[in-house]
């Protein structure tokens, strides 16, 4: 039991589980539900984390990527404004970096040595995973709470704006296709087709060499 509610995805990897809770909190426990570690950030913990080594993801939200058993890295941000990165075994700081919005929805994704996320001051963010080092970032036309996509050399992105965002992987913006109200929730990319939901009642499926609406489907 942690101290308050726990409202992040839990990760699971080499017989740990890994979550942040309310109660400012971020836990490591065993199989058998026993603390390993926590390591106390001073603010709420939404953010889900990934795991990673050398730079590549072990788990990140949506599921296990890989099998691995040396050592990993876990990361996640916090209410805060901090992002963390810490030992796995351990839980002990690698490094942490001040951003300039609280981060929350926007759960990391690890690629090729760098880290990528959003915040609440609009930027979306690519980090160095191995020190910290602020390699990129680009603003938004409003908050940014959702997980990002990447396929094919593009990073995919929603924003409070109603922004769906495609930037190049050296954060230039390729395209922004604009709805009605802000997008809160995470995109799907299948055969070039973008799918992702709008809080103007829309769930929208567009085209992305031709950012043209495929279909939209209304919601009540």
């Amino acid at each position: 039991r942690t101290g308050s509610a726990v409202y992040s995805t839990a990760a699971f990897v080499n017989d740990r589980l890994y979550f942040g809770s309310y109660d400012r909190h971020f836990y490591c426990l065993n199989t058998d539900g026993e603390l390993v570690w926590k390591y106390y950030t001073g603010e709420w913990i939404e953010n889900s984390s990934c795991i990673f080594a050398d730079g590549e993801e072990i788990w990140n939200f949506s599921g296990k990527q890989r099998d691995y058993q040396g050592p990993a890295s876990v990361c996640f941000g916090s209410y805060n404004k901090n992002f963390y990165v810490l030992d796995a075994e351990s839980g002990a700081l690698q490094w942490m970096r001040r951003m300039d919005g609280m981060i929350c929805w926007s759960h990391p994704i690890v690629k090729d040595g760098h880290i990528y996320f959003g915040d609440y001051s609009g930027h979306f963010n690519c980090i160095d995973a191995a020190s910290g080092s602020l390699q990129w970032r680009v603003l938004a036309g409003g908050n940014v709470s959702v997980s990002p996509v990447i396929n094919s050399g593009y990073i995919y992105f929603g924003s409070y704006d109603g922004g769906m965002y495609a930037l190049s992987m050296e954060g230039k913006i390729s395209w922004k296709f604009l709805t009605g109200a802000g997008i809160w929730s995470k995109p799907a990319l299948v055969n070039s087709i973008l799918y992702f939901g709008s809080m103007d009642s829309n769930f929208y499926a567009i085209d992305i060499n031709t950012r043209k609406v495929v279909w939209k489907f209304v919601t009540g």
